[in-house]
């Protein structure tokens, strides 16, 4: 203890404490406190002070968030739990850090929105998207309703807090016909990497980190499949391989015998490849976004995404007929609904449809 006699005190409470403490920013900070009777007195206001300084820091914004993401370690993978901690530290914590998350306001919340969420360029052009502000939005929430859950909170206020953002993008997604895939991939036959690439993504659904992580071992040409088990992502500049997005992602693809053939090619250029090694070793998302870039401009269509490649394959399954079920098996969807907003409809898909319908007509009708 740091309790002290005033040998030059004149009353009876000659006795004080001396001591240092950090404040809620870190600082180092003197504390000093006079007037006590005894050197127990004194001591024991010591003792007090800091036990509640130590108990007020458990309630510290940043001590909540860091308990918080401690918790989702043990339940997340580790790519997600990556882009969670990334976003909360880089958009919410410098916001509320040193605020007692007790004392923090629902106006408080919708000020963080205004500041944060709706930041503009020096255009006036606002910096997010809606879907991201929405997840960063759905971070900030979820760490209120783990502290009310955990009973740092009595009274939540996000629960009055404004939804923001959307779920999906307004950007519509570029569906392939077989006939754009195939002329695209006669304009890109030089990016031989790329080629395979996209005709697997556009024939079996694979979502990219799935491509990516595909190893020698996973492809059996025999049986003309592909076992999915894993999934290849980079965080913070390291590349990471974990397991797959969810139980269903987990399954075993079957491929046309065109596509297993161009594989099986591609597996024997490689030299001694072993089980273990990725088909496409070396290689990030960035090969495929770079062919795609060319290809689309070189044939004057639309650029999808990596991952409208998914949603293309999708549709072509829908139709042709295949029943939805099978489709969420093949492509690791653990929910049905998830597959009918995979599904869009085409130009192709429309024409083919009122075919049917005039071919129902001219069977039945009666004139």
């Amino acid at each position: 203890m740091s309790s002290y006699k005033d040998k030059n005190h004149k009353g009876n409470r000659p006795w004080y404490v001396k001591f240092y403490y950090k404040n809620e920013e870190g600082k180092r900070v003197t504390k000093i406190k006079r007037g006590f009777h005894t050197q127990r007195e004194a001591d024991k206001f010591e003792k007090c002070f800091l036990q509640d300084i130590e108990s007020e820091k458990e309630y510290v914004f940043e001590s909540v968030v860091e308990f918080y993401l401690n918790q989702k370690s043990n339940q997340l993978k580790e790519s997600t739990m990556q882009t969670k901690k990334a976003i909360i530290e880089k958009y919410i914590t410098p916001y509320f850090r040193g605020r007692d998350i007790r004392t923090i306001t629902i106006r408080e919340l919708m000020q963080w929105q205004a500041n944060e969420l709706y930041k503009k360029d020096e255009t006036g052009k606002r910096v997010y998207s809606d879907t991201y502000i929405k997840t960063i939005n759905s971070q900030l929430r979820a760490i209120f309703n783990f502290a009310k859950r955990a009973s740092y909170i009595d009274d939540n206020p996000i629960e009055n807090l404004e939804s923001v953002g959307k779920k999906d993008s307004d950007r519509e997604c570029v569906i392939w016909t077989s006939e754009e895939f195939w002329r695209f991939e006669e304009a890109i036959t030089d990016y031989e990497d790329a080629y395979l690439a996209v005709m697997i993504l556009y024939y079996t659904g694979l979502r990219k980190g799935e491509l990516l992580a595909l190893t020698v071992g996973d492809f059996n040409y025999d049986r003309r499949t592909l076992s999915i088990n894993k999934t290849y992502s980079v965080i913070n500049g390291k590349p990471i391989v974990t397991e797959p997005k969810t139980a269903k992602s987990k399954r075993v693809v079957e491929l046309p015998h065109f596509l297993a053939d161009e594989i099986k090619n591609y597996i024997d250029l490689q030299y001694k490849p072993e089980e273990s090694q990725r088909i496409f070793q070396h290689r990030t998302g960035k090969f495929i976004e770079t062919a795609l870039e060319y290809g689309c401009k070189k044939i004057g269509i639309p650029k999808p995404r990596i991952h409208d490649l998914r949603h293309s394959h999708i549709t072509l399954l829908g139709m042709n007929m295949v029943p939805p079920k099978e489709i969420a098996r093949r492509v690791g969807h653990s929910e049905l609904k998830m597959t009918w907003h995979y599904s869009h409809s085409t130009d192709e898909g429309q024409k083919a449809l009122i075919d049917k319908l005039e071919r129902d007509g001219a069977m039945y009708h009666v004139s």
